[in-house]
């Protein structure tokens, strides 16, 4: 079934799509969750944009991959 759904390459850019959108709400929940516990100070702030960043490459980066390997 994962075979046939990413061989349509328009299935493969709108579920890509949906995962670069994710990347942005990920980006920002990570970093309102430091704020919301009180974390978020002067002191750890690029820290907190690193995780946050990181956390939102990583995670829909890992999704994504199954198509593109089935692309190609």
């Amino acid at each position: 079934m994962t075979r046939e759904k990413f061989a349509n390459g328009l299935y493969v850019l709108i579920y890509l799509l949906a995962f670069l959108i994710l990347s942005f709400h990920l980006y920002h929940g990570v970093g309102s969750v430091f704020q919301t516990y009180g974390l978020n100070v002067a002191k750890y702030a690029k820290v907190i944009e690193i995780v946050a960043l990181a956390y939102a490459i990583i995670v829909p980066l890992g999704f994504a991959i199954v198509p593109i390997l089935v692309i190609l």
